[in-house]
């Protein structure tokens, strides 16, 4: 009888952990599969005669054009062998096509078009679980509020107050490079050691919050790895084809991880806002009394929609979520980039590092003045972003039909503005692969407004742009005044995900330099 009941026990649990998934999992691709089919049946004909690499019954254009190092270099020979095209056609297996824009000219229409004409792709929707609908995700109506609301959080006030988080992070990364000299490791990998310090950076500006998370020991590690995961799933999920489907990946054991860690951010940062909250009125008296400066989250408890309606603990959450999100990894990709471009370059990292000398004299601590005032590292960092742009694609999706030329591209197409294509144009870009800071010496890099776009451009621009020049300056300003680099020559080959990272790292030897 025992054995019997546990039979029908597993059975039970097959029938509710497998066979129900799978079924919900066949019914969701077939509706996937079935509105790519019909939108495929409609606009075929025209999508197939605009200009694009061949397309393969089954793999589309997937051999040529994929997310890899060499499918951003089969891409960036086609632009060459056809200089004269603003965009190329691609199709990501049977049905999906989209549009590839990698001109300035054209990628500047889009960015400027009316939200309604040319919203977030629902390529972005991928990331909902993890991001609810903040910034990144939303649109139109919703996406106009948060605006509004979250602009008051870069003001030049709040950017003010930030610039002592900032020194105090890039002190305490410094701090523990110098103990790996004093290890006798002198070669290290950057690109951990400067996210963990960027994280620092946003969870302190986000929400006053010390997590301690570059140090290995700290307390918050279970909630750092969590973010940390989700941000590497984010990338696979939008690359990975069979990741697109939901359900697909929902029942992989990455999704698993993916949602138990979605659970872990979402708990911590609901803990913080409702701690926040409850002493909201001890913080409002140390705010007029200016013994507290103002922080994200400070500003969204107090945000107002246009009906006088508060966030909600949920809203803020989503907006806090994708403020870290956004900001962490993306800054952290230009920093790193900048560092190992400036080893490969010694002439160029002295001249920062003159630079630098010379402002600050006898002093550690950067000011809010000083960031303006270090024009030759900001023209490094620039020229990094350009070969390196931390935010490779950005995707539309098309509600109007779109004339390019002779061309016109249908309405419900996806659009993928190529920023890593634009900033490598050699009709746009003289010597587009050589790194050359005193290109940013003129007036309008690239002389076109939309040739040079890491962080996007229009009305749907990065909000946090300044944020992340001000950090990026600031740190690379204070490395360089304490460290010369020599970068390890390797082959680059890029992982061009949501973040544009390297493959094996990038890797540098430190010196520490004298006081000056």
């Amino acid at each position: 009888m025992f054995a019997v009941e546990n039979v029908t026990l597993l059975l039970w649990d097959c029938f509710i952990y497998v066979v129900i998934p799978i079924f919900f999992a066949l019914l969701i691709y077939q509706l996937y599969v079935l509105e790519a089919f019909v939108y495929l049946s409609k606009n075929k004909n025209i999508l197939d005669k605009l200009p694009g690499p061949p397309v393969e019954i089954f793999w589309g254009t997937m051999r040529f054009f994929n997310p890899t190092e060499q499918g951003l270099l089969w891409c960036e020979q086609f632009v060459r062998d056809n200089i004269r095209l603003q965009f190329f056609r691609v199709r990501m297996g049977p049905f999906l096509y989209a549009i590839m824009l990698t001109h300035p000219e054209v990628i500047g229409r889009v960015l400027t078009m009316k939200a309604n004409t040319a919203p977030k792709a629902k390529v972005y929707n991928i990331v909902k679980p993890y991001l609810g609908e903040g910034l990144l995700i939303s649109n139109f109506q919703k996406w106009h509020t948060r605006r509004r609301l979250l602009t008051p959080a870069f003001h030049f006030e709040i950017l003010h107050s930030y610039i002592s988080i900032y020194n105090e992070a890039v002190d305490c990364l410094i701090g523990k490079w110098e103990r790996s000299l004093q290890e006798g490791k002198s070669q290290l990998e950057i690109g951990d050691d400067i996210g963990l310090m960027t994280l620092d950076v946003m969870l302190r500006c986000a929400c006053s919050y010390s997590s301690n998370c570059q140090e290995s020991g700290s307390i918050d590690r279970k909630y750092i790895d969590a973010i940390y995961f989700n941000n590497i799933s984010s990338n696979s999920q939008i690359t990975y084809v069979p990741y697109q489907v939901r359900s697909v990946f929902h029942m992989s054991p990455e999704g698993f991880k993916f949602r138990k860690c979605c659970k872990i951010i979402h708990d911590h940062s609901l803990k913080v806002i409702k701690a926040r909250r409850r002493a909201f009125m001890e913080d409002m008296n140390a705010l007029s009394s200016g013994k507290k400066k103002k922080d994200f989250i400070d500003i969204l408890l107090t945000a107002t929609d246009q009906s006088g309606a508060q966030l909600s603990d949920n809203d803020i959450m989503e907006e806090m979520d994708t403020f870290l999100f956004e900001g962490h990894d993306t800054t952290s990709s230009g920093i790193s980039w900048t560092l190992y471009l400036l080893g490969l370059h010694p002439e160029y990292q002295q001249k920062c590092r003159q630079e630098i000398r010379d402002l600050l004299q006898e002093r550690e601590f950067i000011e809010y003045d000083d960031v303006s005032n270090l024009k030759f590292t900001t023209m490094c960092i620039k020229e990094s972003m350009r070969i390196y742009p931390p935010v490779p694609f950005v995707h539309r999706l098309l509600t109007e039909e779109l004339t390019i030329g002779e061309y016109t591209i249908p309405k419900g197409v996806w659009l993928i503005l190529a920023i890593t294509l634009c900033h490598r144009r050699p009709d746009i870009w003289e010597d587009p692969e050589k790194y050359n800071p005193y290109r940013f010496e003129e007036e309008i890099p690239g002389g076109h407004p939309f040739a040079y776009v890491p962080f996007s451009g229009g009305p749907r621009n990065c909000i946090g742009q300044k944020f992340a020049i001000n950090e990026e300056v600031i740190a690379i300003s204070k490395i360089l005044n304490n460290f010369e680099l020599i970068s390890v020559p390797k082959k680059i080959v890029r992982i061009p995900q949501v973040i544009t990272k390297c493959e094996g790292g990038l890797y540098v030897n430190l010196q520490k330099l004298p006081s000056h």
